[in-house]
């Protein structure tokens, strides 16, 4: 089970709990492919919603001095709202107790301030 942030009714930002199955060689990995896969159907009952696209796929995840380096596909910027998709991104980091998080978009770092 990993902690991931979904929108709830579309609003807030919370945090919600999501069986996965190993995937990756962390739970951090594991917790990053829960995310973009989008929400279970208990959360989607429960009104969470996404704003991460539905087409994005995690390419890798390195951890590093507790800062996560987030290696997402292209999609990820065709979000219909990427201000909320980067706050999924964001809160899921800070669940896993992450102290930063350095996003790269097909291994080109992507600045915080494109989401401000």
């Amino acid at each position: 089970v990993v902690r991931v942030a979904f929108a709830r009714l579309g609003k807030e930002i919370s945090p919600y709990s999501v069986e996965q199955k190993r995937l990756g060689s962390s739970a951090a990995h594991d917790t990053f492919e829960a995310l973009v896969t989008g929400p279970s159907l208990t959360a989607l009952q429960d009104g969470a919603i996404t704003f991460i696209d539905s087409k994005t796929h995690l390419l890798g995840l390195t951890t590093s001095a507790n800062i996560i380096y987030l290696n997402l596909s292209k999609e990820f910027l065709a979000s219909a709202n990427v201000k909320m998709a980067y706050q999924q991104v964001t809160e899921t980091a800070r669940y896993l107790g992450a102290k930063d998080i350095v996003l790269l978009i097909e291994g080109e770092e992507v600045p915080h301030s494109l989401f401000e």
